[in-house]
Parts: C-alpha cells; sequence; structure tokens
C-alpha cells in the first residue's frame, strides 16, 4: 500500500467537505430569468446565468444590434456599380463596397479590366515568335535546370524586353533577351507583380548561335 492509500485509510478521503479548502456553493441570482443557482464561490464573479439559454437569451437582446459595445452603426444601403440594384453592407466595409454579388463583379470586370481595358495591358499576344524562337527557347531551357527569379522549377522562356517592341523576330529573340521562370513568376511579372530578372551570364552559349 502505497503513502496515499495509507493517508486515506488513516484519516479518509480530502474529497468534498473533508478538503481543507472545500467552501460550500452560494446562491447567485440569474441576469435574465433572475431565478437562484449555485456557483462556487471563486467563480460567483465569473458566471452570471443559470444555463446556456439564459446568457443566450440575454446577449441576443443586450449584446447585438445596437446594444453591442462594438455597435459600428447598422447596416448602410448602396448602389451596385454594375446592376445598379440596391444592397446593404456593414459600415466597416462600405468604403471598399462596390457590387451587391460576386457574379455582379465578375461581370464587371469581364467589361472593363479584360484586353485592352486591363491596367496591364501590354498589347496582347504574338501569335508567331518567329523562325529563331523555337530554337532559342529550346536553349534557354536547356541551359538553365530553374527559375532565374525564384529558383523553383521552371517552365516557361520569358522575353525580357516584350516582344511586340522589337522590328524583327531576331532582334526580339536573342539569348540575352529571354531568361526562364516558373509558372508562378512568370504570370505575375505579365501582371506586374515583378520585376522581370536580367538574364544570367550566357557568353557559353552566345557563340555562334545569334
Amino acid at each position: 500500500m502505497d503513502c496515499k492509500s495509507r493517508l486515506h485509510e488513516k484519516e479518509g478521503t480530502f474529497a468534498g467537505e473533508n478538503n481543507p479548502a472545500w467552501k460550500p456553493k452560494v446562491q447567485k441570482e440569474c441576469r435574465w430569468c433572475e431565478g437562484l443557482f449555485e456557483v462556487r464561490p471563486s467563480r460567483i464573479d465569473r458566471l452570471h446565468f443559470c444555463g446556456d439559454t439564459c446568457r443566450s437569451n440575454w446577449r441576443s437582446e443586450w449584446a447585438s444590434g445596437e446594444s453591442s459595445p462594438v455597435w459600428s452603426g447598422g447596416k448602410e444601403t448602396l448602389s451596385c456599380e454594375y446592376c445598379e440594384a440596391k444592397f446593404e453592407v456593414k459600415q466597416s466595409g462600405a468604403p471598399s463596397a462596390r457590387f451587391c454579388s460576386i457574379r455582379c463583379r465578375a461581370d464587371w470586370q469581364s467589361e472593363n479590366q479584360s484586353g485592352e481595358n486591363s491596367p496591364h495591358w501590354k498589347g496582347g499576344h504574338a501569335k508567331n515568335y518567329g523562325d529563331t524562337w523555337n530554337r532559342h527557347r529550346r536553349i534557354i531551357a536547356e541551359y538553365h535546370d530553374n527559375c532565374q527569379l525564384c529558383g523553383g522549377d521552371g517552365k516557361d522562356v520569358h522575353h525580357i524586353i516584350p516582344y511586340k517592341t522589337f522590328d524583327s523576330d531576331k532582334e526580339a529573340n536573342q539569348l540575352t533577351n529571354l531568361v526562364y521562370l516558373c509558372r508562378d513568376c512568370h504570370a505575375k511579372i505579365e501582371v506586374g507583380k515583378k520585376e522581370c530578372p536580367r538574364p544570367d551570364a550566357l557568353e557559353d552559349i552566345l557563340i555562334g548561335v545569334n
């Protein structure tokens, strides 16, 4: 028999009233229904309701809407920029709210932020990069194992200076104007979220190619 068991056998259990720190429960009035409920003295300042139902009812009446301590004035009625329908939004989100639905936002973007209307429009894609493109693209892909921007898995060859700005495909497709990128970096460069890196030194493969 261990020491704890011997002590219990000699003096009895320390649970409940036998515990030296034991204090009887006290009654407290529920803040919602005003009924009495029992609570331990150590928790009397933290418990205010006799149950979950009373707590939910009290919060519904006294801690929601205008009664909430974080009330900011309710909802504001706005007009959708696309369909002109009225919609409500919390005042905290009103400054940035422009559309009544995701569909309206998508339709607006389709009409106003795609193609030539996009703030990142660069003149569109050339359908044909010329006779030297496939050969030089293959050389760049074979020369580099990873994305020249983030070091990730390279997939795409990108023109540093846009193809459309050159008079000839030979000038545009020079190896010094091409970089190897992963799909993620390529997409971010196209929309202006990242700067295009300058090419690595290519002297060892430039001879006899351009």
